[in-house]
């Protein structure tokens, strides 16, 4: 199913997966959207995604693995950044993208 490109409130370019809810996200863009974070929602929405045990992702970009990282120390928000440092795509599940930009979910 072909992801839907969307631009989010802080300008990050977002390409979300009408399926499952997850959306894949640039390494820039994530910088991006971490900043414009308020952090209000984010423990939350970042407890529920932890929880969330599912199979390895592959990336949305260029097919290769990624490996499942806490996206920034302290926050229980786990995101699948591809491994291929030239790639370096990121992968949210659904509820992650929201705990990163601290909105409610």
């Amino acid at each position: 199913m072909p992801l839907a490109a969307a631009t989010h409130a802080s300008g990050a370019q977002v390409l979300g997966c009408p399926s499952c809810g997850g959306h894949f996200v640039e390494y820039a863009d994530m910088l991006r959207l971490e900043r414009s974070g308020r952090g209000a929602a984010r423990d939350a929405v970042a407890r529920r995604a932890f929880a969330e045990a599912r199979g390895p992702v592959t990336c949305a970009k260029c097919g290769g693995e990624t490996a499942r990282r806490e996206w920034s120390i302290g926050t229980l928000t786990y995101v699948d950044v591809c491994v291929d440092f030239d790639c370096r795509g990121v992968w949210l599940d659904a509820g992650e993208l929201e705990a990163i930009a601290g909105e409610p979910h």
